[in-house]
């Protein structure tokens, strides 16, 4: 079984840096991205509409040291990795669980327009 996922979309807030005890640097920001989808038949809408949808992007180690200067909000970006599920326990015992992409790969759009001309 394969879990390799390419994203692209939009920064929506600041990337930042952060650093585990052990010194292990963690780059972590939200990339938002739009997708077609199907209506199948529903009488209230057009037969497409686009949908927005955010996940958290999180990074260690070498690539955890990416440019933060690059990582602003609105900026496009392609991310490349894999998808994690997460589970914690909040102070009143409650169960949470997040769905988060682990970066591999880092692109900003504008340096793959630059490669390509």
């Amino acid at each position: 079984m394969t879990n390799h996922v390419i994203l692209t979309g939009t920064i929506t807030r600041a990337a930042q840096r952060l650093y585990r005890p052990d010194g292990t640097a963690v780059l972590e920001f939200v990339l938002r991205f739009d997708q077609a989808v199907e209506d199948h038949g529903r009488p209230e809408s057009e037969a497409r509409c686009r949908r927005g949808s955010e996940i958290e992007v999180v990074a260690f180690g070498e690539l955890a040291r990416y440019d933060l200067a690059r990582l602003v909000p609105g900026r496009p970006i392609e991310v490349q990795g894999q998808l994690h599920q997460r589970s914690w326990k909040t102070p009143e015992g409650k169960t949470r669980t997040c769905f988060e992409i682990v970066a591999t790969e880092l692109k900003t759009l504008e340096d793959h327009e630059r490669r390509k001309t």
